[in-house]
């Protein structure tokens, strides 16, 4: 994302706003796993950020979820999550900014991601976890080639 210039869209479109990036945290990885979700979580207690934005598609909005459920609920016990609407709390702002608008993470109340040790999904569903905002911006697709864009 950094390479391909849309943080640099995203920084922009805030740097008017009294509103402050804390952290970017990059995914290079196409499955990310529970061992994301804590490095995710960590940066965002040192950085003391108080809302999620992810850039991306699929699994990079499934890890926001993810990460967002640890922040919320106050706990790294995934399990006790899982599952259909387990969640207890309303979510902290998820802001979703959509680089390939085809695989419909953005309006899903659904996330999987790997368990790394067990080397399964996990898998959680509650309408707690749509995202807050949902931002589709041609821009945001420009970097990719045509026949990754739905």
């Amino acid at each position: 994302m950094q390479k391909a210039g849309l943080i640099k869209h995203v920084n922009n479109a805030f740097a008017e706003t009294n509103i402050s990036i804390g952290a970017v945290f990059e995914i290079l990885n196409q499955d990310p796993s529970n061992r994301t979700v804590k490095e995710i979580v960590q940066i965002y207690y040192e950085k003391k950020c108080d809302s999620l934005i992810a850039i991306g598609a699929s699994s990079v909005i499934d890890i926001a979820k993810v990460v967002n459920i640890v922040i919320t609920e106050e706990s790294d016990d995934l399990k006790e999550f899982q599952g259909l609407n387990a969640l207890k709390r309303p979510m902290k702002p998820l802001l979703v900014i959509l680089t390939n608008n085809g695989t419909g993470s953005e309006l899903s109340n659904r996330a999987v991601i790997e368990d790394y040790e067990r080397k399964n999904n996990m898998a959680f569903s509650s309408n707690l976890l749509f995202p807050s905002i949902v931002v589709i911006d041609p821009r945001m697709t420009l970097p990719f080639p045509s026949h990754i864009i739905v």
